[in-house]
């Protein structure tokens, strides 16, 4: 049985107050025991584990919406893949955005995966635990065939 708290916790990085609720109920449902942290923007996210990275309490895995004020998810992920520390951390793009040149910058900044999301939230739950099963096999596993 996979044990999908190697993830905890979970950061995810998000504007929209809906999309933070919808995602955490989604993951909720699927990986109940998973801890998660919320953040309404890319400092605040930054912020955070700057202040925590001493004590040990890093995100195991980060979820960054792209459109955010402030720091947006492309700042975000070059400050967390620039950073000797947090460089490791497996970034998923979860953005409404569906821009092929988005995709292409993202993944070549480091990012595992780039996601549009799913307007149903029966969609959502299906694109969140097969991203999830993914990420568990090919980066925590990669010997894993």
């Amino acid at each position: 049985m996979k044990d999908y708290n190697v993830f905890s916790p979970l950061a995810y990085a998000d504007d929209d107050e809906d999309d933070r609720m919808f995602f955490a109920e989604a993951m909720q449902e699927i990986f109940p025991d998973i801890n998660m942290k919320f953040f309404h923007n890319g400092e605040v996210l930054i912020t955070y584990i700057l202040s925590t990275i001493t004590a040990g309490i890093v995100p195991k895995l980060i979820f960054l919406d792209l459109n955010m004020p402030i720091m947006n998810g492309f700042e975000c992920l070059s400050i967390l893949k620039n950073n000797t520390f947090l460089s490791k951390i497996p970034v998923v793009i979860y953005s409404t955005s569906s821009s092929e040149t988005d995709r292409k910058k993202i993944l070549e900044m480091g990012a595992v995966r780039f996601i549009t999301k799913e307007i149903s939230f029966k969609k959502m739950l299906v694109q969140l635990k097969t991203t999830m099963d993914d990420l568990y096999h090919k980066e925590l596993n990669p010997k894993v065939i």
